[in-house]
């Protein structure tokens, strides 16, 4: 199922660097319909539930965007290290986790900053 996640991230990142949208889109949505059953292999370990989840969050909290060549390219990377060492620890899927981020995916639920509160009302 990585590979096939991989596959579709592949083709997404070659409509959106042509500037084709829509197809890179229907692309990430087919990749975002494998998420559910790549998440129910978390058996593999915390590490790859860790970052399947994520990957998650990040689709959802897209609200229907479309997501950017660079979204893509680092999903991509992230899910070709995950292929490479599935059994990857927690901390270093936390490090996949900073790379999502730092490419302005927000990866948290939409519900966690409301169950945290704002650490400004403090």
């Amino acid at each position: 199922m990585l590979a096939d996640a991989i596959e579709l991230l592949e083709k997404a990142r070659a409509a959106a660097r042509d500037k084709e949208i829509v197809t890179s889109d229907r692309y990430t949505q087919r990749f975002k319909a494998l998420l559910p059953d790549l998440f129910g292999c978390r058996r593999v370990g915390d590490g790859y539930g860790v970052i399947i989840n994520s990957l998650h969050f990040a689709l959802v909290n897209q609200h229907g965007e479309p997501l950017s060549f660079e979204h893509l390219t680092t999903a991509w990377r992230v899910l070709k290290g995950l292929r490479n060492r599935p059994f990857v620890s927690f901390d270093e899927a936390m490090e996949s986790v900073g790379e999502l981020e730092a490419s302005n995916l927000k990866v948290d639920p939409v519900v966690l900053p409301e169950l945290v509160g704002d650490s400004e009302d403090e």
